[in-house]
């Protein structure tokens, strides 16, 4: 679980809040209210990174990795869809 992204969404917003979450190994912060294409953003980030840190590891695909590119893979689609339907509020109806 340690290489598992943190994304801490809460309503303590204070520096000292802020700090004390990225000592506990918060990846980002997100006080509330956010804006969902900003949470979206994050993720994005956070998943370019970890995969751009694993296509570094050399030897054999384990199931292991490939469950996680599974699982990448569906939140991406899903933060495809997510910012799909942010945008289809936006329009006037």
């Amino acid at each position: 679980l340690e290489s598992l992204p943190v994304v801490l969404l809460t309503a303590k917003g204070k520096v000292e809040d802020r700090i004390r979450g990225y000592e506990a190994g918060a990846d980002a912060y997100l006080p509330k209210p956010f804006e969902p294409e900003e949470l979206i953003s994050i993720v994005n980030g956070l998943l370019k990174r970890d995969t751009l840190s694993i296509s570094g590891d050399v030897g054999e695909t384990t199931a292991q990795d490939k469950d996680r590119d599974e699982v990448y893979g569906d939140l991406k689609r899903e933060l495809v869809q997510i910012k799909a339907l942010m945008h289809q509020l936006d329009k006037p109806p």
